[in-house]
C-alpha cells in the first residue's frame, strides 16, 4: 500500500487523511500565489511496511523556485520509488541523497540546490531520517516529550552544494539519525522561521520553542498553531503532520 502527496497535486490548501497506522495532515501555501511553488512532499510505505516520508524545498520561491522541478522532477521520482522498495535503513537514505547531490552538482545552475529531510518510521516508533540544509525542519516527539537537538548535530549540507568529492570527505555532507518511541513528526519548511540560515543557534532555539508548544496541542490544533502565529506570506509554506492512529505497538 502506498500513497503519495505533494504541493503540486493538491486540489486544497489543507487536507487531513488516515495511512494505516497514521493519522495525516498536509498544509501548502504557495508565495504569492504562483502555484506550485518550490516545496514538496510525499509519503508511501516501503517493502518493511514503514511509513516513508520527506519534504523538500528547493532554493527560491514560487515559480522561480518552481523550476527547480520542472528540471528534477523525474530523477527524484525516480529515487523515491527506488526508497520506497528498500528497507528504509540509513545506507538507502544515503543512496537516494548522493544520487541526487551528484546529479544536481553535474547541473551547477541556480535552481539545482534543494533542502531535504527523508527518513521512515515503524509502528513501533522508530525512526531513521536525514536532513539536508536549513530550508526544512523535523519537529520531533519522543514519549511525548519534544526532542531537543543540538544544532550542528541535527543538519547536513545543502543537496546540489558540496561535490561528490567533499561529501566522502566532510562529515557534514550526510548526518543521519536513528530514534526510538517517536509518537509524533512534524516537517516543516522554513518560510515559519524567517533567516534562518543566517544564525542557526537562534533557529534551533525557536524550533525547540515550536515543538514545545506542539508536543502540548492535539494533533487537529497543529496546523491552526502555525498559521496563526507564524506568517508565512514571503515564501512558500508547507506542513505535513504524522501522528500514530493508537498507541504505539510493541516490537
Amino acid at each position: 500500500m502506498s500513497k503519495s502527496i505533494c504541493s503540486d497535486e493538491q486540489k486544497c490548501p489543507l487536507q487531513s487523511f488516515s495511512l494505516s497506522s497514521w493519522n495525516i495532515q498536509t498544509f501548502f501555501q504557495p508565495f504569492s500565489g504562483q502555484h506550485p511553488g518550490g516545496d514538496r512532499f510525499g509519503l508511501g510505505y516501503n517493502t518493511n511496511e514503514q511509513l516513508c516520508f520527506y519534504i523538500a524545498d528547493a532554493t527560491g520561491h514560487g515559480e522561480w523556485a518552481a523550476r527547480f522541478w520542472e528540471k528534477h522532477r523525474k530523477l527524484f521520482d525516480h529515487l523515491w520509488e527506488e526508497f520506497l522498495s528498500s528497507p528504509g535503513e540509513v545506507s538507502d537514505i544515503y543512496k537516494f541523497s548522493s544520487t541526487l547531490n551528484a546529479s544536481l552538482i553535474e547541473d551547477s545552475s541556480e535552481q539545482s540546490q534543494i533542502c531535504l529531510a527523508i527518513g521512515s518510521i515503524t509502528n513501533q516508533g522508530k525512526l531513521s531520517f536525514a536532513n539536508f540544509g536549513y530550508g526544512v525542519h523535523l519537529l520531533i516527539r519522543v514519549n511525548g516529550d519534544p526532542y531537543k537537538g543540538e544544532a550542528k548535530e541535527m543538519f547536513g549540507l545543502k543537496l546540489g552544494w558540496a561535490s561528490s568529492g567533499m561529501w566522502k570527505t566532510i562529515p557534514r555532507a550526510f548526518v543521519s539519525h536513528k530514534m526510538e518511541k517517536v509518537d509524533r513528526l512534524i516537517l516543516m519548511t522554513d518560510c515559519f522561521l524567517g533567516d534562518d540560515f543566517r544564525d542557526p543557534i537562534k533557529t534551533l532555539k525557536q524550533i525547540e520553542e515550536m515543538n514545545s508548544q506542539c508536543s502540548q496541542l492535539e494533533e487537529n490544533q497543529i496546523i491552526d498553531y502555525f498559521r496563526d502565529n507564524f506568517p508565512s506570506e514571503g515564501d512558500d509554506a508547507s506542513l505535513l503532520v504524522i501522528n500514530p492512529t493508537k498507541n504505539l505497538t510493541a516490537d
